[in-house]
């Protein structure tokens, strides 16, 4: 079922027992409620084998990820750097899958390949991406992935939208003849077909995404064994709000990828990438009131920490519940 919000994870007294021990801004994580959400992504129904990759631009704290990898998940990385930073944290290249926007050059190019050759997943979001890695994986028998642009997207806000003809992120549909070309010419084969549609997407356009990307790897990669359906599965932030329903998305994506098996005979891996599903309502920055302020129309409290701490209200408009604590304990969320 829907889960709503009941915000009954904060603990007062835990958030003021850190900000006594180690002073404030603090972050303070909820472990407990951190291993339920990947219980319940690893736990999602699947019809021949399910792979869940935490999307670590959600938070790459390396004891976070350490959590989180323990537990059985596998990264998403949306940089060389956060490749990196997984590695250094005790996580193999081979459970990192790479997927983003950057173009590798020169001395970062020198360094992909060795990741590539250390076992480092990779997924091709450009026509130019899969051009410039394509020789090296083919000489190396590497499998590159392909994200693609469906052209349909959802999200929270417009900035988290990454599906629709607004976005840059994939290989658009019209370009797919091109991308098959190349692989041809240089003998790849396209296994790992991606796709993402935004943080926060409605469900309703999750199923939609399931249901389109089928139908391409049906239509246009007769090799493909893995399907990714991305992240974005909604956590319930606010007052009101419900979370995505993990089960019941699950159940869909299994019907669909048996109903694939009947009529093509292929079996496909299902993969997903879930990151602020696991740490949304995990995590808190805890600050101090040090000051207040007024104009004719507003009153103003400020604390001693900032949008440093917390940037996505400013990048997304995005909302988030405030809880204050007083010195007697007693709460209030605004």
């Amino acid at each position: 079922m829907t889960r709503l919000n009941d915000f009954s994870n904060f603990d007062a007294e835990a958030a003021a027992t850190a900000a006594e021990t180690y002073g404030t801004p603090v972050y303070v994580y909820d472990e407990a409620l951190i291993l339920e959400r990947c219980r319940e992504c690893m736990e999602m129904p699947q019809a021949y084998g399910l792979t869940v990759r935490y999307a670590m631009k959600a938070n790459s704290n390396r004891t976070i990820l350490k959590l989180i990898t323990d537990a059985g998940l596998h990264l998403d990385a949306s940089s060389l750097n956060e490749v990196k930073r997984a590695f250094l944290a005790g996580v193999p290249y081979e459970r990192i899958m790479l997927t983003t926007q950057e173009v590798h050059t020169g001395s970062e190019r020198a360094e992909l390949e060795n990741l590539l050759l250390g076992g480092l997943r990779y997924n091709a979001c450009s026509l130019y991406q899969l051009k410039l890695i394509g020789e090296f994986a083919a000489i190396n028998n590497i499998d590159v992935g392909l994200r693609i642009h469906p052209g349909i997207g959802s999200g929270e806000s417009a900035t988290r939208n990454t599906g629709d003809d607004y976005s840059c992120f994939g290989i658009h549909l019209s370009d797919l003849a091109q991308a098959h070309k190349y692989a041809a010419k240089k003998g790849l084969k396209f296994k790992h077909i991606h796709v993402h549609i935004g943080s926060g997407a409605d469900t309703k356009m999750w199923r939609q995404n399931i249901d389109l990307l089928l139908g391409i790897i049906g239509d246009h990669f007769p090799d493909a064994d893995t399907v990714c359906f991305g992240g974005g599965l909604k956590e319930a932030r606010m007052p009101g709000e419900y979370a995505a329903d993990v089960p019941l998305l699950g159940s869909y994506a299994k019907m669909q990828l048996e109903d694939f098996f009947n009529k093509t005979g292929r079996k496909l891996k299902m993969e997903i990438e879930p990151g602020t599903y696991i740490l949304a309502n995990s995590g808190y920055a805890v600050t101090r009131l040090i000051d207040k302020k007024k104009t004719a129309r507003s009153n103003f409290i400020i604390t001693d920490g900032g949008m440093e701490m917390n940037s996505r209200p400013l990048l997304y408009g995005s909302k988030q519940p405030i809880y204050i604590v007083y010195d007697d304990g007693t709460r209030v969320i605004s």
